[in-house]
């Protein structure tokens, strides 16, 4: 934080308790229990999703059970057939995606922004993408922040194209080869 700015907090934060009446000494007891609840909190280890759902942050590697995806992992190996019939060496040159899952740099860099935004202390490397279980792992950040209370089609239209084209119509046939693996 700027200098100048934490001055004219302070400054700021001075006027305030004087016209409130606050002592020094109560000022000083509130920043105590202020910094007792940070500590609580961070010890409580949650994220805050995109709709405001409260979920414990090592639920964002473990599947869903509220989700309306009866069996996420299911989901993920259907996936996983469809993008490389399961080969983690999988690459498409026109693309980049690479892996088991076809990982773009792009979901990299948004797994990683999930992760900083939500204080997971977590950061996944573009070598990554070639080891399944790690690309499983990215696969459940992402759907636990963006997809927690979506339905198995959209998962896997939006794992497709993103959420530009994972709504268009153009998705519907990665869908339909999805849909025929977990029919299976």
């Amino acid at each position: 934080m700027n200098r100048s700015f934490e001055n004219f907090a302070s400054v700021a934060l001075i006027a305030i308790c004087i016209g409130l009446g606050i002592t020094s000494t109560q000022l000083g007891r509130l920043h105590d229990h202020a910094r007792q609840l940070e500590m609580q909190l961070d010890s409580l280890q949650i994220m805050i999703d995109s709709t405001n759902h409260i979920t414990p942050v090592e639920d964002l590697m473990t599947p869903d059970t509220k989700s309306d995806v009866t069996n996420i992992d299911e989901l993920m190996s259907a996936i996983i057939y469809v993008e490389s019939r399961g080969n983690d060496q999988a690459y498409n040159e026109t693309s980049g995606a690479t892996g088991c899952m076809q990982l773009m740099p792009i979901m990299v860099k948004e797994v990683n922004r999930i992760c900083k935004l939500r204080g997971i202390q977590k950061t996944f490397t573009m070598d990554d993408r070639w080891s399944c279980e790690k690309s499983k792992q990215m696969f459940r950040i992402w759907y636990n922040f963006h997809h927690r209370r979506s339905t198995a089609e959209k998962i896997a239209r939006h794992w497709w194209g993103g959420p530009k084209w994972g709504e268009h119509d153009i998705s519907m046939a990665y869908w339909e080869k999805v849909k025929d693996r977990l029919d299976v």
